[in-house]
């Protein structure tokens, strides 16, 4: 029977872009979700399987991170500088389809001040509670959840052991993310402020997370569990669990632009997975 191609498109979604403006000395971030389809003269592409026309989607992603170099204040701004490259460069497109969900985040604030190169996502957080009861015993915890912390500097990954599977390179300068979830155990329970507990760990995290270099995360780990232990006497053990969520940096130079360091694509999964319990040294537990 004979047939025809009706309506089509094609491109390229779910690309992950993170942006950071190196000022002096904030650092600002943009965090974008793009896809991008393309309609146009593509039928034959079906029809002949002729992919001269066809503008490939690996093509469309490395140009949502080129075009991501240019400047821009808004996703509105961003979106129509890609509209634009798409319809000025192929003239076989003929519409250009662009989404773009932003995902924002918030300054840490330390000592009261807004930190210059850590974030956080608003509104996420959990405080969590995990009870154990029966009549002879009580075990009580307390918790954070979905606490999203990034920062764009100060932080590195070097003298790991290498085999011949290692291609990981050293690093003395990346950004470091991670989704905090965190338990601790109360050594009492009765003449406790837990709701002072919660929000000084959570003042720990934000602090050495920000403002201490990281070696690694299992050494970011350790700073804020041995700290969070030694200011509360009521806390007999802390438990964290810290995925390492990769921003990957993209190569502009390959695309003949300058490399500065400051585009990236953010990986959820795969992803570092790291987790420890720390422990009073002389716990009852």
């Amino acid at each position: 029977a004979a047939c025809v191609v009706g309506a089509n498109r094609y491109g390229k979604s779910c690309v992950r872009l993170l942006k950071v403006i190196k000022g002096d000395p904030q650092h600002s971030i943009v965090n974008y979700t793009v896809q991008v389809l393309l309609e146009g003269d593509f039928v034959e592409s079906f029809t002949h399987a002729d992919n001269s026309k066809v503008v490939p989607t690996d093509t469309t992603k490395n140009t949502i991170y080129c075009i991501a170099k240019k400047d821009f204040s808004s996703p509105e701004e961003y979106a129509l500088l890609l509209g634009s490259h798409f319809l000025d460069m192929y003239p076989q497109v003929k519409k250009v389809i662009i989404d773009v969900t932003e995902t924002l985040w918030k300054r840490m604030v330390v000592n009261g001040k807004e930190h210059d190169f850590s974030f956080e996502k608003p509104g996420g957080e959990e405080r969590r509670v995990h009870l154990e009861k029966t009549r002879t015993s009580t075990i009580l915890r307390g918790g954070i959840a979905n606490y999203i912390v990034l920062k764009t500097t100060d932080s590195g990954f070097q003298n790991f052991h290498q085999c011949r599977y290692t291609v990981l390179p050293e690093m003395t300068d990346r950004i470091l993310a991670t989704n905090v979830t965190s338990f601790w155990e109360y050594n009492q329970i009765e003449g406790v402020d837990f709701t002072a507990i919660y929000h000084g760990v959570k003042r720990i995290i934000t602090e050495k997370f920000a403002t201490e270099y990281s070696k690694s995360v299992q050494a970011t780990l350790w700073m804020i569990a041995a700290s969070s232990i030694a200011e509360f006497t009521h806390v007999e053990k802390i438990k964290f669990s810290l995925p390492n969520l990769h921003h990957w940096e993209i190569d502009t130079s390959r695309f003949g632009l300058p490399n500065d360091h400051d585009i990236f694509v953010a990986v959820d999964e795969p992803h570092g997975l790291i987790e420890a319990e720390v422990t009073r040294a002389n716990a009852k537990l």
